[in-house]
């Protein structure tokens, strides 16, 4: 048992050094998934730009200011990107390309670069596409949002391409409060057309990928407002006569003739809905070309331990309002191949600390008879760790992320080591050492303290505004409400209600924490006049508890 376990819980779990450091994506990744993507495997050749320094883009559109009229969607997986560019035949019809790039050693990504014929089109029947290989691509970047794009169509002298994230929001490439993350979607039954969703505060550019009546690759672009937490439609666009692949700038035009209007509607994990212009509804879901999608958690601001992401702006919330955080397992699976394990600290969906890089385990370990024991022992690991929490918030008195990290790091490191069983009472133990007296375990583990064997009970409904619980200035939540439980919360602006603020709070279409935590038998909502937020007095700030669906 113990053999499985150093293979899986030292990397899966609590490596202190990635759990205190990790700021941005990780370049690690799992071992490649096999999909049924119309795409084949990219060649690794090591070609074009040779210069030092490259590192890994944004996920997100780009262009070449210089160039308006032809655009290329990117996004990153661990050590791919998978890449389309939208543009021109030299007859003027609109085009697309796509490639799979693999990461040289030396930073770049290549690959070739395919165009597709013969598929779906926008409300026909499914038809499986047919690739042909036109050129090798060559992606290097300096920075996250600005590279270059090398072209080598077979045959022909390479092109260069100057590439810059395309900013869809003023200002450009603000953070967003969508639940699901920027990049590829597409429906696994109908493989050879995509579709591409960037969000910046709150406004998105679609482009989607498809074939027209006689089966040659065409494209349509959207510009859309978020509707709700998880929508977006816009009018389908289409243009002619712009730049080809290799050819010098030529404006596009127009059609005057739209498609209509397409729709999306995203869940949390970018599962859910596209409605076509015809009324026909198709399932959406994220495109996984190597193992696992970048957290959207990831491209947004980065904010201080003692704050959090909440629509698009880090914010601290003052007068008592404690945010709880839930350690988290997040699971994917790798078809035909095994799964991932990814422990994190989440405070809002927004604002998780990831303990580590996606770990792949095989399908032949899990079946180690010793395997369901182990997952066993890390689920009680992860709520004893848990309840040490709850109990230090409970007191008014917790550490940050970065002493969080290194104590449950150096607890599980050395259960792992010695096989003792004990990270849940050494990560105690050290706890109070510091200072938190609170985290020491209690007397008799697993027994309710009688202050919080009630339930947080919910408040009289006043009409029309749900469960509230107006708090005075100097009175608490109820510690029975953080027994095992999660929070949010939301606040109203000026000349807003209590009922404002606890629809922001406990409205799952304005609050994205819910979904995300699979919020449970929510509580009242606890306000405070005059409440904080980043220093700035709202009319009321207001809190919900709610427990964790598993």
């Amino acid at each position: 048992m113990w053999k499985t376990l150093r293979a899986i819980l030292p990397a899966l779990l609590f490596a202190t050094a990635m759990l205190s450091g990790c700021d941005g994506e990780s370049d690690a990744a799992p071992a490649s998934s096999s999909t049924s993507s119309v795409l084949k495997a990219p060649s690794s050749a090591g070609i074009g730009i040779q210069e030092a320094g490259f590192v890994a883009p944004v996920t997100g559109w780009y262009w070449n200011p210089a160039e308006g009229g032809r655009g290329f969607a990117i996004e990153r997986q661990g050590d791919q990107i998978f890449m389309a560019a939208f543009l021109y035949e030299a007859s003027g019809a609109a085009t697309w390309y796509v490639s799979t790039l693999a990461r040289n050693a030396n930073g770049q990504y290549a690959g070739e670069l395919n165009r597709y014929t013969g598929g779906q089109s926008l409300l026909g029947v499914y038809k499986a596409p047919a690739a042909t290989v036109v050129a090798s691509a060559v992606l290097a970047f300096t920075s996250g949002n600005e590279g270059t794009l090398q072209i080598t169509p077979k045959g022909s002298n390479p092109v260069v391409i100057s590439l810059q994230r395309f900013p869809i929001s003023t200002p450009a490439f603000a953070a967003s409060a969508i639940p699901f993350a920027n990049g590829w979607y597409w429906n696994e039954a109908e493989g050879g057309r995509g579709y591409f969703i960037e969000v910046q505060g709150t406004q998105a550019f679609i482009g989607s990928f498809m074939y027209d009546s006689n089966g040659q690759p065409t494209w349509y672009v959207s510009t859309a407002s978020v509707e709700k937490l998880a929508g977006l439609g816009g009018m389908l666009k289409q243009y002619s006569g712009g730049q080809t692949l290799t050819s010098a700038f030529r404006a596009a035009t127009e059609s005057p003739l739209g498609a209509g209007k397409m729709s999306f509607n995203l869940g949390s994990d970018g599962s859910g809905q596209m409605l076509l212009p015809n009324g026909a509804s198709v399932a959406m879901k994220p495109f996984i070309f190597n193992g696992a999608r970048n957290d959207p958690a990831r491209t947004a601001p980065k904010c201080a331990e003692d704050e959090t992401l909440s629509n698009g702006h880090c914010v601290k919330v003052g007068d008592g309002l404690v945010l709880t955080g839930r350690i988290m397992l997040q699971l994917g699976v790798v078809p035909q191949q095994g799964q991932t394990y990814q422990i994190s600290y989440c405070v809002t969906a927004y604002d998780c600390t990831d303990f580590n890089v996606p770990y792949f385990v095989s399908y032949e370990d899990l079946r180690d008879p010793e395997t369901p024991s182990i997952l066993a022992y890390v689920d009680e690991v992860m709520q004893g760790f848990q309840d040490i929490i709850i109990r230090m918030i409970k007191a008014g008195h917790s550490p940050g992320r970065s002493i969080m990290s290194g104590v449950f790091g150096k607890a599980i490191a050395d259960d792992i080591s010695n096989g003792s069983r004990n990270a849940v009472a050494a990560a105690a133990a050290d706890f109070v050492k510091r200072g938190y007296a609170a985290a020491a375990l209690p007397a008799a583990p697993g027994t309710p303290d009688a202050s919080d064997s009630s339930e947080c009970t919910l408040a009289k409904q006043p009409a029309g505004t749900g469960p509230v619980i107006i708090s005075t200035q100097n009175s608490s939540v109820p510690s029975r409400c953080y027994k095992n439980r999660n929070s949010t919360f939301g606040w109203a602006e000026a000349g807003g209600s209590a009922a404002d603020a606890c629809d922001a709070a406990q409205n799952p279409k304005r609050n994205a924490d819910l979904d995300f935590f699979n919020a449970q038998r929510t509580s009242a909502c606890y306000c405070k006049p005059d409440g904080k937020v980043n220093s700035v007095t709202m009319p009321f700030v207001c809190h919900v508890f709610f427990d964790i669906g598993k």
